[in-house]
């Protein structure tokens, strides 16, 4: 470099494996969002609030994360509650207009508006009214009390370009340009340029709220088949990849045979095990001590380390141990390790005998049989063939149901599987409400479409105490509801939780600052000129 001469661009080359049609994972709801999506609109776009990787609460857009010790979380005494926001007057949208009060309200207007032909976050019906006293305060009434109410508006919709749209032209207001090409966020890069089915090119935002990133330019490429993903970290063109992407084998594979920076893995979901609450056959899957017997009978550990690669391990609860609230709750998990000898005793003490066929048979001399049924990704079948293999193993006839990706559309059958069915679910502590809770539960009387209580567990005593739970905001309080309720899903094993699935990030050498499990500070992202320098 010649004397006086501006230093060169900082160039970060990523993949993501997918190809996102939107840089917006609100307007990628109406159709399913695109693996990859939630990377890029954290590199566009930015929110009140954000997460980091360890699931704590940082104040991004506004001055600081409501709190009942701040004053700006009030929970009155008729169950109702506000939250109050100031938004940073340095706050901007890359086009150079300020981000003000208006705009949080026109995002709540798009959330909870039913004809825009999207799936909802319905947490946003959770809200009463939305008072906007100045440009920028935002005050918010909420009909009940929600624990994450603070990390709500956590990406914003600018109203000043697309206000005229919802008013004048709904039916197109996710086919707009400004979705993908000529999207405008408040996050630390902006688009410059977008080849569909492609790549994305962003530059730095300097008008950033928290400060100009460091590195000048981010290319992220769309590259879906996971071998040329791997052929390209290898010679060295991608440098970062973003949200899940490479299966346990292939990241393991990467790890040994490239020299250019880290392979990291964090737990991203559980693979769990769902009994039949509703009508099972056989019946005797209602039974606590049956469900105990099988899950006595599963190795987990060792198919932590042969499926998973050992890059995650067993799980004995559905809970993430990175999540916040897995430390207060670690001492209420009832811990099963595997045993097959105690998995015959029980079933013995059920009234089953073993016999010369070497299965379990009760006394009409009926052999004990089940289905076991999933779908999805590589690593659940594997997941789901695993299970069936170990209860074989220990006695238990088992019809193997790997039925086809397309038919889980079809949802009385997804939700009338006779005993057991296994899926990968996100492991956060809305697992109580999104998977446990009655109302959630796929019946007949919904259509079969309630929600993600696969096992259709429907117990109102659970539901008081879940829905306590989610609406008792002091933290202390709610953790002591929290262990109460952790004790009784894995006492019971209300379901089975097998092991953690992972996300590998695939990291160089040269890059300093990213978190491998989560996008949350990519302003602060460095590239240097030596690695480990």
């Amino acid at each position: 470099m010649t004397a006086g001469a501006p230093p060169a661009a900082k160039r970060l080359t990523a993949a993501i494996q997918g190809a996102p049609a939107t840089v917006s994972t609100i307007a990628s709801q109406t159709g399913g969002a695109v693996q990859g999506t939630d990377a890029l609109e954290a590199l566009a776009n930015a929110g009140l609030t954000i997460l980091d990787e360890k699931g704590n609460l940082h104040p991004q857009l506004a001055e600081a994360t409501p709190t009942i010790e701040n004053g700006l979380w009030t929970v009155f005494p008729d169950g109702r509650m506000e939250t109050t926001w100031k938004i940073k007057q340095s706050a901007v949208w890359q086009d150079g207009a300020g981000v003000t009060s208006g705009d949080v309200a026109f995002t709540a207007r798009v959330e909870q508006d039913k004809d825009l032909g999207r799936v909802r976050n319905a947490n946003y019906d959770l809200i009463d009214r939305i008072e906007t006293p100045d440009p920028y305060t935002v005050v918010v009434t909420w009909l009940r009390p929600y624990i994450a109410a603070n990390a709500m508006f956590s990406t914003l919709v600018p109203k000043h370009l697309l206000e005229q749209t919802l008013d004048e032209d709904k039916g197109n207001f996710f086919d707009l340009p400004y979705w993908s090409a000529q999207f405008i966020g408040a996050g630390p890069y902006k688009v410059q340029d977008w080849v569909a089915d492609s790549h994305v090119v962003f530059r730095a935002n300097e008008l950033f709220v928290l400060g100009p990133p460091k590195i000048d330019v981010i290319e992220v490429r769309f590259i879906q088949e996971p071998n040329t993903l791997m052929a390209n970290l290898l010679a060295g063109d991608v440098q970062l990849t973003m949200g899940r992407s490479l299966s346990p084998e292939q990241a393991v594979s990467i790890r040994d045979r490239w020299q250019g920076g880290r392979v990291v893995s964090q737990a991203s979901g559980t693979l769990i095990a769902f009994p039949q609450f509703l009508n099972p056959n056989p019946p005797i899957v209602t039974d606590a001590r049956f469900r105990r017997a099988l899950y006595y009978a599963l190795d987990r550990k060792e198919m932590a380390e042969t499926l998973g690669s050992g890059l995650a391990p067993q799980a004995d609860t559905f809970l993430d141990p990175e999540e916040p609230e897995y430390r207060e709750l670690e001492t209420s998990i009832v811990r099963y390790e595997y045993d097959a000898a105690q998995a015959s005793r029980i079933l013995e003490d059920l009234g089953y005998t073993r016999e010369g066929d070497g299965f379990f048979h009760d006394p009409s001399g009926q052999t004990l049989s089940l289905e076991l049924r999933s779908t999805g990704a590589e690593l659940t079948r594997k997941t789901t063939s695993s299970v069936a293999a170990y209860w074989q193993r220990s006695g238990i006839q088992v019809d193997l149901n790997l039925f086809p990706n397309a038919q889980f559309r079809d949802r009385q059958y997804v939700a009338t599987f006779p005993a057991f069915t296994l899926f990968n679910q996100p492991s956060t502590i809305f697992f109580f409400t999104d998977n446990l809770h009655s109302r959630m539960a796929r019946t007949p009387e919904n259509g079969f479409g309630g929600g993600n209580n696969y096992a259709r567990y429907m117990n109102p005593d659970f539901d008081t105490l879940v829905d306590r739970a989610f609406a008792t905001i002091p933290w202390n309080d709610r953790m002591a509801l929290f262990r109460q309720l952790m004790h009784k899903v894995t006492d019971e094993l209300i379901v089975m939780p097998i092991f953690y699935s992972s996300q590998v990030t695939i990291i160089s050498g040269q890059l300093r600052g990213v978190s491998p499990s989560k996008i949350w500070n990519a302003e602060q992202w460095d590239l240097v000129s030596t690695p480990g320098s």
